[in-house]
C-alpha cells in the first residue's frame, strides 16, 4: 500500500522524483490560477455565489495541480484529484440548474449516478492505456 509521502510517476514527462521533474505539466496549472483571477476580478457582489465558487474552485484547481505536478507524492495526488472532483461536482450540479432549466432535485440525481458511474468504472478496473486516470472516465461520459 501507499503512502502518502511515497512518489509517484504516472506521467511520461516526470523523470525523478525531484521538485522540478515535470515542468511543463506544472506550468501549464498557472493558466488555471490565471483564469480564475482574471473571472473573479470580474465579478462582484452582485455575482450569483456558485458562480464566484466555481470561479475560485478554478484557481483551486490550478494550485493543486501546481502542488500535484511539482511534489509528485501520493497526498499531493489526493490534493489535485480532490479540488478536481469539487468542481466537477458542483458545475454539474449548476450547469444541470442553470444551463438546461433541471430543478435542483434532479440535477443532484445526476450528479450522484455520475458519481456512481465514476467509482463503477474505477472499480471495474485499470485499462492499461489510461494510465491511472479511469476515474475521469464518468465526468467525461456525463459530457
Amino acid at each position: 500500500m501507499m503512502q502518502p509521502l511515497d512518489p509517484i510517476d504516472l506521467y511520461c514527462e516526470r523523470t525523478s522524483a525531484l521538485f522540478w521533474a515535470e515542468p511543463v505539466n506544472a506550468l501549464t496549472n498557472l493558466a488555471f490560477m490565471l483564469a480564475a483571477w482574471f473571472l473573479l476580478r470580474g465579478m462582484d457582489r452582485r455575482t450569483p455565489a456558485d458562480l464566484r465558487a466555481l470561479a475560485w474552485l478554478i484557481g483551486l484547481v490550478g494550485a493543486g495541480s501546481l502542488v500535484f505536478h511539482t511534489i509528485g507524492q501520493v497526498w499531493a495526488s489526493a490534493l489535485d484529484v480532490g479540488f478536481i472532483a469539487i468542481f466537477v461536482i458542483l458545475y454539474l450540479q449548476r450547469a444541470l440548474v442553470h444551463l438546461h432549466g433541471w430543478r435542483n432535485p434532479g440535477a443532484g440525481i445526476a450528479v450522484i449516478g455520475m458519481l456512481v458511474m465514476s467509482a463503477g468504472i474505477a472499480y471495474a478496473g485499470r485499462a492499461p492505456a489510461l494510465n491511472g486516470s479511469e476515474i475521469y472516465l464518468g465526468p467525461w461520459l456525463t459530457l
